[in-house]
């Protein structure tokens, strides 16, 4: 399966597009934290795009009820948003 090793190339550009300015600031004050940031942020794409295929599947009896995919995007919505928050704290000074 494409998906986890080629998110990025089957996602909307647009999507990945951030305040250029931050991202510019972050990757020359700290590359590493940068890096963890893409990582996070394919991670995140990864799940919901495997909520989205899995409410595709061609069988409607094997496809994800709407109540768990609802529950699953709440679930990654709080994760990526928490994990965004504690890194914004640990960069102020």
């Amino acid at each position: 399966m494409a998906l986890p090793n080629q998110v990025l190339e089957v996602v909307d550009p647009l999507l990945l597009v951030g305040d250029n300015q931050e991202q510019t600031a972050s990757r020359s004050i700290n590359p590493r934290r940068a890096q963890k940031k893409k990582a996070r942020m394919k991670d995140c794409l990864i799940s919901i795009l495997s909520v989205g295929i899995a409410c595709s599947v061609g069988s409607p009896i094997d496809r994800m009820d709407i109540v768990d995919a609802t529950k699953e995007l709440h679930f990654i919505k709080d994760k990526y948003i928490e994990a965004k928050t504690w890194t914004q704290r640990s960069e102020q000074p």
